[in-house]
């Protein structure tokens, strides 16, 4: 898609992109779109001191400034991460401990006001312990974000352990990756007007992590205009978290907020380590369940209905710990793992939103082209929009390895899905008339979410129109039992917690 300009200082065609950041100069390069516009790419960009030696475990501090012009035409290298075995198959950036840099991605043409572009800055996902902005070639951000006026940001970040580890006290206090976010933040605020961009209207967005990480940056005091299971994750610091993120979200202004999930998020991690559940955890949840409940009087009388085993059958079709086939456990177990993972805290975050006064607007991914999953769907029970699905057609770059045709119909979502998202960067709100990828077949708007109908979300796919998400509804009478459910699991007592963790193992791939 589209088409590079080389940028060696031969070529006179277009004279390599300069700008002035408030640390010295860089020269970038060009990439030209299919309809001929040229947009300006700077790949590299240091915002803060290399995080090594004596800055390590320390939050990010200002870089040094450079004399002299330094060439920013190549994504640096990836943080400290494990690598996966597709990381492996790809030929990716290697890595490094210096890795704080950031990507910016704009259009050489003038903005259509004096304020200039909108600014999307992305974090990408990874659960804090994978990933790398340098994976997304710069010339699919180019033609599908920027080719729509729009100033792309990409960065890297701390991730792991050199990240967010922490001895909850002041010697490592942890969040390091969170800190190096909101430099890189503080960066595009300060030095985007340099590349066309509008330092006051800057849309934060991200998958997965990253999304979080876009909500978490939302809530802190710092970053203000007006544990999940992980080993190592964002933490209350008392700092850049100060509050329990349930106060800080009471104290923070609405906002105007696109959230959503995959239709199937949790087929993904099938493939990367199969989730291998005994029938006997069935018959372990209907006995032990009751024998704590007796002994738990706080516990809502909603809370035993929902851990009741008859409640489990009437969710997700089993009884008694017994199914008919290994698939059906399998797609169950999916069930389970995305209610409780995506749906359940999906449904309980709109809720918050909504009632604080925010402006949600929800969709629920649904396009899918099988030929994306290639080999990779050998280890699924079923096939589907997974967890990173959308990211094919916002970056038209496909996670799981494999290249494959782009049909018509995945062209259309990926206009319909990057539309959207622009438009809602320049404006929040995705209904913008003169670009409203709807009216390529629709007469359609999307519509925010209501208190009065929490579960009407924008179906995105080759025909998308509002509708009640069936699992969302699901969800409503669950997210307080599931609550008390985590709390329940937290007091019990060592021997029982044994025996749950026995019978369930991780079989990785």
């Amino acid at each position: 898609m589209g088409s590079g300009i080389s940028c060696k200082p031969s070529n006179n065609v277009y004279p390599r992109p300069e700008a002035v950041t408030e640390y010295g100069k860089i020269c970038g390069k060009h990439f030209v779109l299919k309809d001929g516009r040229v947009t300006d790419v700077f790949l590299g960009i240091q915002y803060a001191k290399p995080p090594v030696g004596t800055l390590r475990f320390e939050k990010p501090q200002l870089p040094e400034p450079w004399p002299k012009m330094r060439s920013t035409i190549k994504y640096k290298c990836r943080p400290i991460q494990q690598d996966y075995f597709w990381d492996r198959l790809q030929s990716g950036k290697g890595k490094s401990e210096d890795c704080l840099y950031l990507n910016i991605m704009a259009p050489n043409w003038n903005p259509p006001s004096s304020k200039g572009f909108p600014v999307m800055f992305y974090i990408h996902g990874g659960g804090y312990a994978m990933d790398s902005a340098a994976k997304i070639p710069c010339e699919n951000i180019c033609n599908i974000m920027v080719s729509n006026d729009i100033v792309c940001v990409t960065i890297e970040y701390r991730l792991g352990f050199l990240g967010f580890f922490t001895t909850d006290d002041e010697i490592a206090t942890g969040n390091y990756g969170i800190w190096d976010q909101y430099m890189a933040l503080l960066f595009v605020k300060n030095n985007i007007s340099n590349f066309k961009g509008d330092p006051n209207n800057i849309t934060v967005m991200g998958q997965s992590a990253g999304g979080a990480s876009a909500d978490l940056l939302s809530l802190s005091p710092f970053t203000r205009v007006e544990p999940i299971q992980l080993e190592v994750t964002p933490i209350i610091d008392g700092e850049f978290f100060p509050k329990s993120l349930n106060e800080l979200r009471d104290e923070a202004p609405k906002k105007h907020i696109i959230v959503g999930e995959t239709e199937f998020e949790s087929l993904a991690f099938f493939a990367i380590g199969q989730v291998k559940i005994k029938k006997k955890l069935l018959t372990f949840f209907c006995e032990r369940t009751r024998t704590t409940l007796q002994q738990l009087d706080k516990i809502t009388d909603k809370t035993k209905q929902f851990l009741s085993f008859e409640k489990w059958e009437q969710l997700y079709g089993i009884s008694n710990g017994t199914v008919r086939s290994k698939n059906e456990l399998k797609e169950t177990a999916i069930k389970i793992n995305k209610d409780i993972m995506n749906t359940i805290p999906l449904y309980n975050f709109i809720q918050k939103s909504i009632q604080q006064r925010s402006t949600v607007y929800a969709f629920n991914f649904t396009h899918f082209n099988k030929q994306s999953l290639s080999g990779v769907s050998l280890f699924m029970p079923k096939i589907g929009a997974t967890h990173g699905c959308e990211l094919m057609h916002l970056f038209d770059f496909n996670y799981f390895l494999f290249s494959f045709t782009r049909t018509e119909d995945d062209l259309k979502v990926t206009k319909i899905i990057s539309t959207l998202f622009t438009n809602f960067a320049k404006c929040g709100s995705p209904n913008l008339e003169e670009t409203n990828p709807f009216s390529m077949s629709h007469d359609l708007r999307w519509d925010p979410i209501k208190l009065e109908n929490p579960i009407n979300c924008l179906k995105i796919s080759t025909e998308p129109k509002m509708e009640e998400v069936e699992r969302l509804k699901r969800c409503i009478p669950q997210s307080e039992a599931y609550a008390k459910l985590h709390e329940w699991l937290t007091v019990m007592d060592e021997n029982v917690y044994n025996e749950f963790k026995a019978n369930v193992t991780f079989e990785n791939k």
